[in-house]
């Protein structure tokens, strides 16, 4: 599959993403803009080109007069709650908040320990120009979060049986006590997390289980695409949790799944954080650059056209862009 996008924002970034897509362990940019059809080889299934349908084996398909499966240049929507850039400021700036870009916006107050001397928690800008909350050691306090009683995310997720978290971070070092990435829980519960107790393992918990636990060399991948999807619908145990790095489903080796049609249950008193948990110690070292939240469970295809995009900017893809 491929997709292609020129993007400018008003830092001045001219962006062309020309990405093929190789959904394996560890997908990487790849490609040109290539609209004959052939699909990723040693993944899932590949995309039809313009005007193809998909295909449905590794190799792709070429079809003719079928909807393309990509929408260059746009992140899925479909399920959307909320979606945080985390590019409010640059380099070694301390606002007070995180923005929430999706509808009926939810910002997230930032809680920095120790503001101006030895921080923990600031905000970076990598050589490539991507925003992000940056964390210089692991089990810390800081963190962006808020109270979901009355809010979308708790009427959007609780009770449902399907959702996605989808981050975009940097994991250098974590808290053998479970660091948080995007996490919904009360002190020190996991009501839905997705989080990691080593370098080599992210894991996803929900209603105080681990459902699912996967192999990742994070500190030699990067910056990296994490999605965590959850379908308890999926008649097949081992369907009703994906975890995806870079666009590649991976093994889980750890966790239970889910019951069949088990709905998530968030409760009262909870809140959602990015990079730790309310009462803290959790946080990562590294930075976390982006992180979304959907009612839905993305499919491989909508995963792909997302990581395709932001592999390459994960940061406001507007002129209303932070300065």
């Amino acid at each position: 599959m491929t997709g292609t996008r020129i993007k400018w924002t008003n830092r001045g970034r001219p962006t062309v993403a020309a990405v093929g897509l190789c959904a394996g362990a560890l997908l990487l940019a790849c490609s040109t803009n290539d609209t004959t059809g052939a699909g990723g080889s040693g993944g899932t299934s590949g995309g039809g080109g313009q005007g193809g349908s998909a295909g449905t084996t590794a190799t792709g398909g070429a079809g003719q007069g079928g909807a393309p499966v990509f929408h260059p240049g746009v992140l899925v929507d479909d399920g959307l709650v909320a979606r945080y850039y985390l590019d409010e400021a640059a380099s070694g700036q301390d606002p007070t908040e995180v923005l929430d870009a999706a509808p009926e916006p939810l910002p997230l107050p930032l809680t920095y320990v120790n503001i101006g001397v030895d921080e923990n928690m600031t905000y970076t800008e990598d050589s490539a120009g991507n925003r992000g909350l940056a964390f210089v050691a692991a089990g810390h306090d800081d963190r962006a979060s808020v109270a979901i009683d009355g809010t979308k995310i708790l009427a959007s997720l609780h009770g449902g049986h399907t959702a996605t978290y989808e981050v975009v971070a940097n994991v250098l070092g974590v808290s053998s006590s479970i660091s948080r990435l995007s996490h919904i829980g009360i002190e020190s519960g996991h009501n839905l997390s997705l989080e990691a107790n080593s370098l080599t393992r992210v894991l996803v918990s929900m209603n105080e289980h681990g459902v699912g636990g996967v192999p990742v060399d994070l500190p030699n991948i990067g910056r990296v695409v994490i999605h965590a999807v959850i379908d308890t619908s999926q008649t097949e145990p081992a369907d009703r949790v994906r975890t995806y790095v870079n666009g590649g489903k991976l093994p889980i080796v750890v966790g239970t799944p889910p019951l069949l049609n088990e709905a998530i249950d968030l409760g009262l008193g909870r809140h959602y954080v990015i990079g730790n948990r309310e009462i803290g110690e959790r946080t990562i070292a590294g930075a976390i650059y982006y992180s979304a939240i959907y009612s839905t469970a993305l499919t491989d295809e909508q995963v792909l056209q997302n990581v395709a995009l932001l592999l390459v900017d994960d940061d406001t893809p507007t002129d209303d862009a932070p300065p």
